[in-house]
């Protein structure tokens, strides 16, 4: 009987990552190469002192990226701003630079291509490189805020009967998009499940959570060299969506997910949510209001030097 479990376990395992692989090694889609290609040239704004002609490869590919991408039916308009203004930033750059050859390539290229120029002309968002100080990034009293804050939030396992506003859950939303994700492609969703809809299609809600929050991470935004990326980059989102929660007065409590075997929770899931093939569920957070008083795990935690190795 034992045996024969563990061969059950290990067909579901073999079936999800054929069909992971399977979904990677389709490639990932050109609205993400085309942000992950911008965010490189961003990233390359920053360094001090970057070598000449440095970054035409990469921009030769956004722009050809760029291109694609607008003659698509239905282009996607979050990357060709993201694209349009890093292409804008570079170039301003590169005329700054005092360089003959660098000026000259900087204006060949949108000769080359006026339809980008056309529509970098209308787009608004700021891309390249910000320019801060030490002081602008000092948070007051630092230490002293950091440790209330995180030892304050604690995983809430008995929730208020009062419902989350929807404009809270976004503000929490656009807080945690701040996090850092690989090459910017922030690829990850949210789709908000009520808990009595939970509780209705026979899952018990037993923590008495309004809202169950899956986050997926979408596995075509990443090449099949990547493969397993996305659970990084939504797991780094899930973090900071619980702890914008708590910033905004709304307790939580995540909940891992089954990523390998099958599970007739995530089919729901899937099902009643309309998630589609290409995200993996990877999370789900309990979220609610706290009550006036509830009750939560101490959970003992290590000390730093049990986990910091200096070799």
């Amino acid at each position: 009987m034992k045996l024969a479990r563990r061969f059950l376990k290990f067909a579901q395992l073999w079936d999800t990552f054929r069909h992971d692989r399977s979904s990677s090694l389709k490639g990932q889609t050109a609205r993400d190469a085309l942000v992950q290609t911008a965010h490189r040239i961003e990233k390359g704004l920053t360094i001090r002192n970057p070598r000449r002609l440095w970054g035409w490869d990469k921009i030769a590919r956004l722009a050809t990226l760029l291109e694609k991408e607008l003659s698509m039916p239905n282009p996607d308009r979050f990357a060709l701003e993201t694209g349009a203004s890093v292409l804008k930033a570079y170039l301003e750059a590169k005329k700054s630079t005092g360089d003959r050859e660098e000026t000259e390539r900087a204006a060949k290229l949108l000769d080359k291509t006026p339809r980008i120029r056309e529509w970098m002309g209308t787009v608004t968002a700021t891309g390249g490189a910000r320019h801060l100080t030490a002081q602008e990034v000092a948070v007051p009293d630092g230490l002293e805020w950091a440790r209330k804050f995180f030892s304050t939030r604690h995983s809430v396992r008995d929730f208020a009967d009062r419902p989350i506003p929807r404009e809270t859950l976004l503000q929490a939303v656009q807080l945690a998009l701040m996090c850092p994700s690989a090459c910017n492609r922030q690829p990850f969703k949210v789709y908000v499940l009520e808990g009595k809809r939970r509780e209705e299609a026979g899952y018990e809600n037993i923590y008495h959570a309004d809202k169950y929050l899956v986050v997926t991470g979408e596995i075509n935004a990443f090449s099949a060299e990547e493969y397993g990326d996305w659970i990084v980059s939504a797991t780094i989102f899930a973090t900071y969506l619980v702890l914008a929660l708590h910033a905004l007065g709304i307790g939580s409590c995540m909940k891992k997910k089954e990523l390998h075997f099958a599970s007739k929770y995530n089919d729901f899931l899937r099902e009643t949510c309309h998630i589609p093939k290409n995200e993996k569920i990877v999370l789900e957070i309990a979220a609610g209001h706290c009550k006036d008083e509830f009750s939560v795990a101490c959970s003992n935690r290590k000390r730093a030097e049990d986990v910091v190795v200096f070799p």
